[in-house]
């Protein structure tokens, strides 16, 4: 159970609907610069930016901005690892984020444990329908569901009993 399964159905699980793009990112990474900017942590590195930029604290904005719209492009530079340090960094945020999302899977499981024992007959029916032209379901045959569950097996249940509209389908 993850993120999906409560995207799936925003009312069961009491989260709401979930985030969605945002139509003027713009606006965000200015935000987003400001904060930068303004933050006591980072205000060696802003002393700087802005010695580079002759003091022109918009610049400095502005050139936040670019590069948080073009992150894409260099993002991957911070995540490159040579050293053992940035090794030991990159470790630890891959923890951290693996973390993260094993939190918010035992919390979708929480939120769903009301209808656990159905979903788990779906998953024990799911071995004779993979037997009967529906071979996707093989991944749920003998699955025991848990918060320790593979996401792609809540995926695969999650696109097997749900329609894209967030409902429970008539014939699973």
């Amino acid at each position: 159970m993850n993120g999906y399964l409560v995207q799936q159905m925003p009312l069961l699980s009491r989260l709401g609907t979930q985030p969605q793009m945002a139509s003027s990112p713009e606006t965000l990474y200015l935000h987003a610069a400001r904060q930068a900017l303004k933050d006591s942590q980072t205000s060696e590195a802003v002393a700087s930016l802005l010695r580079l930029v002759n003091g022109s604290f918009r610049t400095a904005e502005n050139l936040l901005v670019g590069m948080l719209a073009k992150r894409d492009q260099w993002m991957g530079a911070l995540l490159q690892y040579g050293s053992e340090d940035e090794a030991a960094e990159r470790a630890e945020l891959e923890n951290a984020l693996a973390l993260l999302v094993a939190q918010e899977q035992q919390q979708a499981v929480q939120r769903l444990s009301p209808g656990l024992g159905k979903l788990q007959a779906l998953c024990d029916y799911a071995e004779f329908a993979a037997g009967n032209e529906q071979p996707q379901l093989q991944r749920l045959a003998g699955v025991v569901l848990s918060s320790e569950t593979d996401l792609s097996v809540w995926r695969t249940l999650g696109d097997w009993i749900l329609t894209k509209s967030d409902r429970l389908a008539e014939n699973g």
